[in-house]
């Protein structure tokens, strides 16, 4: 079962994650924007369920940039006890929530994406499917709840950043970076901060570190 932990967004290099990170509430929108998100120790899915699990497609149930405001009016335009989408955060770009209708109204749970990893309940996933998957097959997201119908956007969404190599560039040793040729595209995941992005390249389908004074 999921849990409630105040807190703010961390973003942090995968040698400094040494757990994972928590699940957070936002219930309260000003606490969500100021706090630092923990590290806590919790006991990780195993992978090996984790992997098989079955999600409904994405564009059943992810809105892409989406405000708190409009997601809770979706949910009600749906008005079923387990309904649900995953938008990503609009005062926070590259933060992700899980937007739930349950049995005592409407709750935001933040989805904390770190590398390429999706953190929730101090629980790790590959991918926002996986995510969905387990609420929905395996694990209650609150007491005696689970993820039962998901909300459809309006119209397809189409949100992934494309950036493209303007220089070549070979990755460091023992890092995370990827070593790319001029041209090569890359889709963004998350902005890491101090002028780093993590993304998938197109060409390879590597996930990684570029810098991004060498993409535009």
């Amino acid at each position: 079962m999921a849990e409630f932990i105040r807190g703010g967004p961390g973003m942090m290099l995968r040698d400094k994650v040494q757990t994972t990170l928590s699940l957070n509430s936002e219930d309260s929108q000003d606490m969500l924007d100021q706090d630092f998100d923990p590290f806590l120790e919790h006991d990780e899915p195993d992978g090996s369920n984790v992997s098989l699990l079955q999600a409904p497609p994405e564009n059943h149930w992810y809105h892409g940039r989406l405000s708190r405001y409009a997601a809770e009016e979706r949910l009600w335009l749906k008005s079923e006890t387990g309904s649900y989408l995953v938008r990503e955060s609009d005062r926070k770009p590259g933060s992700y929530v899980l937007s739930y209708l349950g049995r005592t109204g409407i709750n935001h749970f933040r989805v904390t994406a770190v590398c390429g990893d999706f953190y929730i309940g101090g629980r790790q996933f590959d991918s926002l499917s996986d995510l969905i998957g387990y609420y929905t097959n395996c694990s209650d997201l609150l007491k005696r709840e689970r993820l039962l119908h998901p909300v459809a956007p309006p119209e397809p969404v189409n949100d992934k950043q494309r950036v493209v190599a303007i220089l070549p560039y070979t990755k460091m040793p023992d890092t995370d970076e990827l070593t790319f040729q001029k041209g090569d595209i890359f889709f963004v995941h998350n902005d890491m901060g101090d002028g780093w992005l993590w993304v998938t390249a197109h060409r390879t389908g590597e996930q990684g570190m570029i810098f991004r004074d060498l993409v535009s």
